[in-house]
């Protein structure tokens, strides 16, 4: 997803445009870090704290300005705007550079600021426009990588350039990166204005004030934005102290500190691609718990060792960055994909641009007070406000942690199984939103396939379900302890009641879970449907959901054995639900016959999700591929009595090298006759010459001359390829004779002079490495492949 994310070009020039416009910053920011720690203004760390609060302050006031205008025009138009004003600043700032004037490239820094806040509202407005939802989190877990990349090439680039070379090279690094920005803009495509007719408010307090309102009236989206703005807070906090931490405490070179720097954009850009991982398609809040205690941890255990050095290992700094770093990325990526999708399409980049708002006032508040706190500190040798903001930021950072989960996640269960079964089994889900909402009433029916399908329904569930049980089991010790956390409704097995309080349940708008097979399948096919899920829909004139869950069975959770199922230890899982859909039974049933009915009616559901969500697409080629990957290659694939058995193995790496020693004899512009009987070798004739794109023809050996005259003369076959030992055995000599015209014979025999060593080896080798891909390759000319009979 990830990769056709960058070949796309709704994607990829505002990929670059961004990248380029941030590491351009990146690097003015440290080559300003370098100038004035380590060679002019007297390396006065608190200018380094100042200088971040100027690039950040602007945001504060003008992301309002910037959401209105994104929202109001086409914002490809804007970013184009935005990036060839950003080249004249890049002049000014390669002046300032050259001529090593702090002030004038603090002004320039406040420009880019300035640009920087107008861009942000459109660059993340934009995303969902060009991207589709269940591809957001990695197309922002891109985008935050390319910042944090951006942050770590011009970290080094900034600093040894300054340190090395001059800040001239700096300088014009920077007017280089500002046009390559504005080319890249000018390939974005355009996007229709979301509100055309919007009035924007020039008043910079007014609309700022007006867009944190709109933001707060949307609880979740307000705590998505907080949790978001804090994960800044942490980043300027962190990269504010890098330096001086560097310098004064551990007595480094700037070397150092491009290594901590790096270690630091690293961590972003792994914990934003974990956070992608973890949220898969949906919107999942629950990394940015784990983020935030990771984060909080970190910060503690460097600020120990950054005042009590002897006691622990110089491995645990690097460590730490980069652990703060992670937890930094796996708070950015959720907060800012559920903003997004939650935000109303014709206010999205107003939203967005409030929650700029807000990292930005909390970045400026953070940055100024650290740069007085240091102001104030001067050249303590205890360096005090470089070492406590890390004890005071991973405190709070650990007390917000549950904060975080309390608020922002709404099925606090089912996101934690949700992480937890993407990272085991890699789960998908699709169909999410035919679940059903909160307080609609239906009746969920989900195949039975391993222990873990309960689970797995609270993980894809959006909000808790409710789990119809039997009571028996709920009286499980370890079933008690799960059953805490979702509501139940338990009913005895053969109590004629149980089927009326269940349908209460379902009329009183809860989404009742139901396994209609009633046990755990033993044969990997749908076990006997039984009545209850079908009646229960029935009384309380609710829709069914069916689920498939698909991949589960090979876990060792399953009751399946090995020779049903091949198992592995964290096979992918697969879980689709389908669109609500009444039990269609006519009116005039009643009793027994309407009961049949309806659980007939259910169970043709059910095996429809099944034929829905079984492979049939491709050719009979990738069909074996895929089963010889799922199943292994030492399955039993054929077996004749002539031959003896073939594994999956030896069928591929056969029609492999019968491929190979056929096309180099056949002309690929005709169909090819096959004279051989139902056996493994024709079998392997088959894939063969599928695999090398020939049109392979079943010639029926029964036919007789006439017959197979016929068929050749129609179909243009000139080449029959068969068997000896076939022909003597079933005395079609005569037959091969009497043809006329006499085609070209080709004797199975005779190819095996011809296939060496290297042959078989190679055959083995695509077999064993590529089954999937084994077979399937053509040649340009082939148009299709076909089965001539």
């Amino acid at each position: 997803m990830t990769a056709s994310l960058l070949t796309e070009r709704r994607f990829l020039p505002l990929f670059i445009s961004l990248f380029a416009s941030s590491l351009g910053d990146t690097l003015l920011r440290n080559a300003l870090t370098a100038l004035v720690l380590w060679t002019v203004a007297g390396g006065a760390p608190w200018i380094v704290a100042f200088a971040a609060a100027a690039f950040v302050l602007p945001s504060a006031f003008l992301s309002g300005l910037g959401g209105e205008l994104a929202d109001r025009m086409d914002k490809a138009r804007l970013i184009r705007i935005l990036k060839m004003v950003e080249i004249p600043i890049a002049f000014l700032a390669a002046a300032g550079l050259m001529t090593e004037n702090i002030p004038v490239v603090l002004c320039a820094l406040a420009a880019f600021g300035v640009v920087a806040s107008l861009f942000s509202p459109v660059k993340y407005g934009i995303l969902p426009d060009q991207i589709e939802a269940e591809r957001l989190p990695a197309a922002n877990a891109l985008v935050e990588g390319a910042v944090f990349a951006a942050i770590l090439i011009g970290s080094v680039v900034g600093t040894v350039l300054t340190g090395k070379i001059g800040a001239s090279a700096a300088g014009f690094c920077v007017i280089g990166l500002a046009c390559v920005s504005w080319l890249s803009a000018r390939a974005i495509p355009a996007t229709p204005p979301a509100a055309p007719d919007l009035r924007v408010q020039w008043n910079i307090l007014a609309s700022g004030a007006t867009l944190l309102r709109e933001l707060r009236a949307d609880r979740r989206s307000w705590c998505a934005a907080l949790a978001s703005a804090w994960f800044w807070v942490l980043g300027v906090i962190m990269l504010s102290l890098l330096s001086p931490v560097t310098r004064d405490v551990l007595r480094l070179t700037p070397i150092w500190n491009a290594v901590f720097l790096a270690l630091f954009a690293i961590g972003i850009a792994a914990g934003s691609a974990l956070a992608a991982f973890l949220c898969g398609s949906r919107t999942i809040l629950l990394p940015v718990f784990f983020g935030a205690v990771l984060s909080g941890l970190a910060m503690i255990v460097l600020g120990f060792f950054l005042s009590h050095p002897a006691h622990m290992p110089f491995s645990v700094v690097p460590v730490c960055f980069f652990l703060a770093a992670l937890g930094g990325g796996l708070i950015a990526v959720p907060t800012q994909t559920a903003v997004q999708i939650w935000a109303n399409p014709q206010h999205r980049a107003r939203v967005v641009a409030a929650m700029n708002m807000l990292a930005a006032i909390g970045m400026t508040v953070a940055s100024l007070l650290l740069s007085f706190t240091q102001r104030l500190d001067g050249e303590s040798a205890a360096h005090g406000s470089e070492i406590i903001p890390f004890f005071v930021i991973g405190v709070a950072t650990l007390l917000l942690a549950p904060v975080f989960a309390r608020t922002l996640t709404r099925n606090l269960p089912g996101e934690f199984l949700w992480c937890l079964f993407r990272l085991l089994y890699r789960v998908e889900v699709r169909g999410e939103e035919n679940y059903p909402v909160s307080g609609e009433k239906a009746v969920i029916t989900p195949n039975h396939v391993s222990w873990l399908d309960a689970a797995l329904v609270v993980a894809v569930a959006p909000h808790k379900p409710t789990f119809a049980i039997d009571v028996r089991i709920s009286r499980l010790w370890w079933v008690r302890m799960l059953l805490r956390f979702v509501p139940t409704v338990a009913v005895e097995s053969g109590n004629p009641f149980g089927i009326r309080t269940m349908a209460q349940v379902v009329e009183d708008g809860a989404a009742l879970v139901i396994f209609p097979e009633g046990r755990i399948t033993v044969t990997g096919s749908l076990m006997g449907v039984q009545s209850g899920a079908a009646l229960i829909a029935d009384r309380a004139d609710a829709p069914v959901v069916a689920m498939r869950i698909q991949g589960a069975e090979r876990t060792v959770f399953s009751r399946l054995t090995r020779e049903q199922a091949p198992k592995a230890r964290f096979p992918k899982i697969r879980i689709t639900l389908f669109p609500p859909r009444r039990l269609d039974v006519s009116d005039d049933l009643f009793g027994r016959a309407r009961r049949n009915a309806l659980t007939a009616a259910l169970r043709d559901m059910m095996e429809e999700a099944v034929y829905l969500t079984t492979p049939a697409d491709g050719t009979l080629l990738q069909a074996a591929g895929r089963a010889a990957r799922t199943y292994g290659m030492n399955r039993l694939a054929i077996e004749d009595p002539i031959s003896g058995a073939m594994t999956w193995r030896k069928l591929l790496t056969a029609s492999e090298v019968l491929g190979g020693a056929l096309s180099s004899r056949l002309d690929p512009a005709r169909p090819v006759g096959l004279l051989l009987p139902t056996s493994s070798a024709a079998a392997a004739c088959l894939f063969g010459l599928w695999s090398r794109g020939f049109t392979p023809a079943l010639l029926n050996a029964t036919a007789g001359a006439a017959g197979l005259r016929a068929a050749l003369l129609s179909a243009g076959i000139t080449t029959i390829v068969t068997s000896r030992a076939f022909v003597e055995k079933a005395r079609l000599a005569p037959v091969l004779e009497a043809l006329d015209p006499m085609p070209d014979i080709l004797f199975l025999e005779d190819l095996r002079g011809s296939i060496g060593l290297a042959q078989k080896l190679r055959g083995a080798v695509r077999a064993r490495l590529a089954p999937a891909k084994a077979h399937v390759r053509r040649p340009a000319h082939q148009a299709r492949r076909k089965v001539l009979c």
